[in-house]
């Protein structure tokens, strides 16, 4: 927890804040947020803040990159709202280890994909309702449709040859999923 006034300087800093960012209370005080972050982030964070201390909203969340103390980064979520003494009163948490667990779950879907787009095989993938969310380049040949055309569109389509989402086709579909 932290506050930061309407220029983006930390004003008060919490016990937490100096574990959590590997710096003394006194090396925080009257530092500029934007010191610990990229510019990129910088201009996100000021933009949110901005937005805070302009009333256009009550309060604004955010995630940045920030450098430590000890030089390491450090990924944050921040949730601020604007305290009664004009200043933003500030949640920081680490979501570090989340954003990597996110990163590698993105990094196994595509690699998931490859396989699939891979396959010699036709692969075409509904959700519970058989609406179609996935097809690979050999469904799309084997079918002779463009995946524009098959993606959102009732399994019927492909099996019945019409493109209905009717109680008979689902039943139909049913009976040849069972």
């Amino acid at each position: 927890v932290c506050s930061l006034d309407s220029k983006g300087i930390l004003v008060n800093v919490g016990p937490a804040s100096t574990f959590l960012l590997k710096f003394q209370v006194d090396e925080l005080l009257g530092r500029k947020i934007s010191s610990l972050l990229s510019a990129d982030d910088t201009s996100k964070a000021l933009i949110s803040l901005d937005k805070l201390f302009s009333g256009d909203s009550a309060s604004v969340t955010f995630e940045n990159t920030l450098r430590r103390g000890d030089g390491t980064a450090i990924d944050l979520s921040w949730s601020c709202r604007r305290g009664d003494d004009d200043l933003a009163i500030c949640v920081a948490q680490d979501v570090t280890e989340k954003n990597k667990a996110l990163k590698l779950l993105k990094q196994s879907e595509e690699a998931f994909r490859e396989i699939v787009e891979g396959l010699p095989v036709a692969v075409v993938t509904c959700d519970k309702s058989f609406f179609i969310s996935a097809v690979n380049s050999k469904a799309t040949q084997l079918f002779s449709y463009a995946s524009s055309e098959l993606l959102g569109k009732n399994l019927a389509l492909l099996l019945t040859g019409v493109s209905d989402s009717s109680a008979q086709s689902l039943a139909r579909i049913s009976e040849l999923v069972d």
